[in-house]
């Protein structure tokens, strides 16, 4: 089915402020509205019936199951996540939630872990560099969230799960709509006892977290949502969001070994239609708080905070969409160490024109970043897609992207460089997708090309651009549904290779080369069945090749019966085979482990 993109463009492009959209609707690729097959990238929409199908408890464990995405912890739930799209580095990855960028200003990244998956409504994934729509950080890609949203007139939710290791998890959803007006609010809490995330050898091999405590580690989070929405007159929009998670986490460590996490993410959006334009502005601030402790005692804090505006104006044409933009950013961290600067600002401007010919389509996009660090960085991006045989599209893409250094990297004291350059890459990518009846398939091969990756460097002791990476690889993809059996599965080969001249042809640590999943689902009338299988191979965990982690092969169990019309139970076995495995180097990985959630929706 092909909806045009003018159509689109008018239509939907509110969805930006929010998610509450038809499902096959992606708006994070091109920053408006567009179907998932007229979209000429590689993307994936996970919804909320997903997350509570696929019955995760993590943000992490849920990414696992994404093509082109490896996900890493150090340990158990709550513990450091690191996730690698692509290949790329773990914090060339761009996460934002409802429109706000979100990453650490000293450490870079996403605290992953520490996201309620409560509050989260959808999330929408794109393969591929779109720096040149968002600016730095999005090397391998972009990840958005979008938080909790009222569906009805009136709705309400509410689950309890319980499992291994004392977990215990509870998630309340409320909402309302009346007339122009709409509110939804989420609640979330977590529980558990955990497990000994890293291996007693650690300390003997100086390796891992280089202590050995025989303890549990446990994980405490309680977070939650709100959103108000007001519909304006003309089809217009204002919406409030703002997301919190507050979580301690313990570990394993000589120095510290536990630490409390703050994530709060707030905007306001506004939309207009305005004489055949959409204009939309939105202000947002990220915070990411971190306190240290060990033994109970008060070792360090840093806290980041990133404020946010942006505006954007949509224009259709009689053949596509024309838009152009800007952004201010502002970054301060306050913390315990001292950095000589602790405040940076960034500006930009961006256009992007989607033009549409027959069954031709081309995407040009260009942005100009302003740093007070690094100074300017301009990228752009060109895509050319076509219609193909029946409901097939093919397409071709180029893009350009960086990643600026963090505050760490430029003034953590004995470490940082002041004068380092952004990290900057190339990528070029051919795919194509399609629907055959209830199959939907596509295909994507992608070559990337980093420069100037950020590293220790031994003979300075400070951190400097040193590394060049080389990534190459396939990705392929098929789902459908027949008579209540539903079935998808995922392949991923790559090869991220480091170029520098001491480890050229060496993986790039802690990426497999190989991924595969699978899912198979019955789907009932009052039952559901589903099996997730999962196999990743080996990796390294150190740039040398020396510290090799075994592949796996994770197996994943569940089901739901509904006993009433608003009361389920649902039961997941994970790692059926209590599969012994690693993802980091000396850090265990969850065994065999059995969850039950009771779900009242009235």
């Amino acid at each position: 089915m092909r909806m045009s993109l003018l159509a689109l463009s008018v239509a939907t492009l509110s969805v930006t402020a929010h998610a509450a959209v038809d499902e096959t609707l992606i708006v994070t690729a091109n920053r408006v509205a567009q179907t998932v097959d007229e979209t000429l990238a590689s993307v994936t929409v996970i919804t909320r019936e997903d997350i509570e199908r696929k019955q995760v408890q993590s943000l992490p464990e849920l990414l696992r199951t994404v093509p082109g995405v490896t996900v890493t912890q150090s340990g158990g739930q709550g513990s450091v996540s690191s996730v690698f799209l692509r290949g790329a580095e773990s914090d060339h990855v761009l996460l934002l939630i409802d429109g706000v960028k979100v990453a650490s200003a000293t450490a870079g990244g996403a605290s992953w872990g520490n996201l309620p998956l409560g509050s989260i409504e959808r999330i929408e994934i794109v393969r591929g560099p779109r720096a040149s729509l968002y600016g730095s950080e999005a090397i391998g890609g972009v990840i958005q969230i979008f938080t909790r949203d009222v569906q009805h007139a009136k709705q309400f939710g509410a689950d309890l799960t319980v499992g291994r290791d004392n977990y215990a998890a509870t998630n309340v959803q409320a909402g309302a709509k009346q007339g122009p007006v709409s509110i939804s609010l989420s609640h979330h809490m977590t529980n558990t006892n955990g497990f000994n995330a890293c291996k007693p050898e650690s300390a003997t091999l100086f390796k891992g977290c280089f202590d050995n405590e025989p303890d549990n580690d446990a994980y405490r989070e309680l977070g939650g949502s709100l959103r108000l929405g007001f519909d304006l007159s003309a089809g217009g929009k204002l919406a409030f969001n703002v997301l919190k998670a507050d979580s301690e986490v313990e570990y394993d460590g000589s120095f510290q070994n536990r630490s409390d996490v703050t994530q709060q993410v707030a905007s306001v959006a506004l939309t207009l239609p305005l004489r055949g334009h959409v204009l939309e502005v939105r202000a947002g601030q990220h915070v990411d708080e971190l306190d240290s402790f060990n033994d109970g005692v008060y070792v360090s804090t840093f806290n980041t905070r990133r404020n946010q505006l942006s505006a954007q104006i949509s224009r259709p044409t009689a053949r596509g969409v024309v838009t152009v933009g800007g952004e201010v950013q502002v970054e301060d961290v306050d913390s315990t160490t001292s950095y000589p600067v602790s405040r940076r600002h960034n500006r930009a401007a961006f256009m992007q024109w989607i033009n549409e010919v027959g069954a031709g389509r081309s995407e040009l996009s260009l942005r100009h970043d302003n740093n007070s660090q690094y100074g300017e960085k301009t990228t752009g991006s060109l895509t050319l897609g076509r219609m193909l045989a029946g409901e097939t599209r093919g397409y071709i893409s180029y893009g350009t992207a960086f990643k600026a250094p963090t505050m760490n990297e430029l003034y953590f004291p004995f470490f940082g460089t002041p004068d380092l350059k952004p990290e900057v890459s190339w990528s070029v990518e051919t795919g194509v997708k399609g629907r055959q009846g209830e199959l939907s398939w596509e295909a994507a091969l992608f070559h990337t090309r980093i420069h100037d990756l950020i590293s220790f460097d031994p003979s300075t002791f400070l951190a400097a651009n040193l590394n060049n990476a080389r990534i190459s690889g396939l990705e392929l993809g098929a789902q459908g549904e027949w008579d209540g059996l539903f079935l998808a599965t995922t392949v991923t080969l790559q090869n991220p290779e480091s170029q520098d001249p001491a480890t050229k042809g060496n993986l790039l640590p802690r990426r497999a080369k190989e991924k595969l999943t699978l899912t198979i689902e019955k789907r009932m009338e009052k039952l559901m069945l589903g099996a997730d299988w999962l196999v990743e191979g080996r990796r390294y965990d150190n740039l040398a090749n020396t510290d090799e982690v075994d592949g796996y092969g994770r197996l994943d169990l569940r089901a739901r019966y509904q006993l009433h019309p608003s009361l389920s139970l649902s039961a997941k076995i994970e790692n059926v085979t209590d599969q012994e495995y690693e993802t980091v180097a000396y850090y265990n990985q969850q065994g065999r482990a059995g969850y039950l959630t009771l779900s009242w929706q009235p």
